[in-house]
């Protein structure tokens, strides 16, 4: 298992990414989002990660590993749900190397969010939240350059 377990973060260290996504809902509510994917040309490797973790894989425009239009492979990106993606990233942070420092905010990002809820009959961030989101978010972007 620990092989496994050290293939996968190596998986993650090179064709993996965790950011935060903002945006507004419907009602313009702001939100933050943590997001995490393996993107990679060939299914196979993709297919174990989900079986080990769970998740979806989608492929891009339908096609998949067929020749896209303009001569480029096309890819498959794996994406977890957000407790598989709890449960991938506190299983793979002692195995990963170049991404360990963003797979740690991460996890930081996961306990906060669940310590700072939005408040109010309409789902209102607290400004104390939207603050911390937003630190997190630009952190993550920051160790990105």
């Amino acid at each position: 298992m620990a092989n496994e377990l050290g293939y996968v973060a190596g998986l993650f260290d090179g064709e993996g990414t965790v950011f935060v996504s903002r945006g507004c809902d419907q009602r313009k509510n702001e939100y933050h989002k943590l997001e995490v994917a393996i993107v990679m040309t060939d299914r196979r490797p993709l297919d174990q990660v989900k079986e080990l973790f769970g998740g979806e894989i989608y492929p891009k425009n339908d096609v998949g590993y067929a020749a896209s239009k303009t001569g480029h492979r096309n890819y498959w990106r794996w994406v977890p749900r957000k407790k598989e993606m709890e449960t991938f990233l506190i299983t793979i942070v002692a195995y990963v190397w170049a991404k360990r420092e963003q797979v740690e905010v991460a996890l930081h990002f996961l306990e906060d969010t669940q310590t700072y809820r939005r408040q109010g009959q309409r789902g209102k961030m607290s400004p104390e939240a939207r603050a911390l989101r937003e630190g997190y978010r630009l952190a993550l972007q920051s160790m990105k350059k």
